[in-house]
């Protein structure tokens, strides 16, 4: 079995501190680093996916080290892959680690949370947090309840995207009059479901509005061989009167990211395939001004963040209670188009 180190935490940079700040242990000589440990709970491919954020990381700051799943072939594959251990006992992994990201299915999220949160772990929960909205609050109050101050971030990637975060900074000095959202992915093996893509583009959301959902409309198209979402469609007016048009599926050849914001003064694009944000004038005021986004990779912007928050004790740019606005508007939306469906409930090819 691993062992823990005599130091667990690292004090790690945050956005705009110097890359290479690390904690001291006490005692130790003034270039001692401590490397935070990680461990992954769920192979599948958001487990790799998050895996490699991880590592991406500094390797002063933090390392995979250990990994589970209830699939030890799986579990076996991932720590190959990473140069890690693989472990069959989930108390033994968080025995072993400083922290960890849950990958399982949703399902399962609020019991290896909740082990993690007993060892005295912090955690990263891959989103949806939870299968249902309610579920959130209970296992908030468990968390808090942990023998330690647990940093227990919600796992949306997609605020952590450089696109969005440009895209809102642009938009700060206008107020939105209508949003048009387009994410889609090709299904393929390892992407993600129609309603993980529909919660992500819920996520990003508010940040674009600045307001809360008022009325929701939604349609949705199911795969002819009478499988899976295909393909939904949502309109979402907000308390303040912006319009919004989300359009999430799996019906392209690429992946594609599109926002449109139409502002009172302005129109602004971002566009994942160009990584830029393009604010362009209405009528003839002016010329269009291009944002470069950065290729920061929004999983590893997240698992920096997380990161840094572990180190500095602090709390995550997304707490837990941070996921309940899109799980519950997830759910609102899969009600209205009357699907059956539920967060969770269409997971990632094999």
């Amino acid at each position: 079995m691993l062992q823990r180190p005599a130091a667990r935490f690292l004090a790690v940079a945050g956005d705009l501190a110097p890359a290479d700040a690390v904690a001291q242990v006490p005692g130790a000589p003034s270039d001692h680093r401590v490397v935070l440990r990680a461990g992954i709970i769920g192979a599948g491919a958001a487990g790799h996916a998050h895996a490699h954020a991880v590592n991406a990381l500094p390797a002063d700051l933090v390392r995979v080290v250990g990994v589970h799943d209830a699939d030890l072939e799986r579990a076996l594959a991932l720590a190959g892959a990473t140069w890690a251990e693989p472990f069959r006992d989930l108390g033994e992994l968080c025995a072993a680690v400083d922290l960890v990201v849950v990958c399982s299915p949703t399902e399962d999220h609020a019991a290896h949370v909740l082990r993690a949160a007993a060892a005295g772990c912090d955690v990263l929960v891959e989103r949806p947090v939870v299968p249902r909205a309610q579920d959130l609050a209970r296992l908030h109050a468990h968390v808090a309840r942990a023998p330690r101050r647990i940093v227990a971030q919600a796992g949306h990637a997609a605020l952590h995207d450089p696109l969005l975060r440009v895209l809102v900074r642009a938009l700060a000095p206008y107020q939105p009059a209508t949003v048009e959202l387009r994410f889609e992915t090709p299904r393929v093996p390892g992407a993600p479901s129609v309603v993980e893509i529909l919660h992500d583009a819920l996520t990003v959301l508010h940040p674009l509005t600045r307001s809360a959902p008022a009325q929701i409309h939604a349609s949705a198209r199911r795969r002819r061989s009478g499988g899976g979402l295909e393909h939904v469609t949502a309109l979402v007016t907000t308390d303040s009167g912006v319009l919004a048009t989300l359009h999430v599926g799996h019906l392209c050849d690429r992946p594609t990211k599109l926002a449109r914001v139409v502002t009172d003064r302005v129109v602004v694009e971002a566009s994942g395939d160009t990584g830029e944000v393009v604010v362009h004038p209405r009528g003839d005021d002016g010329e269009s001004v291009v944002h470069p986004a950065g290729q920061e990779d929004a999983l590893v912007a997240q698992a920096r963040s997380f990161v840094s928050a572990v180190g500095s004790r602090a709390v995550p740019a997304v707490p837990l209670s941070a996921a309940l606005p899109a799980l519950e508007l997830t759910e609102k939306v899969l009600r209205h188009v009357d699907l059956g469906e539920r967060l969770g409930s269409g997971r990632r090819a094999a």
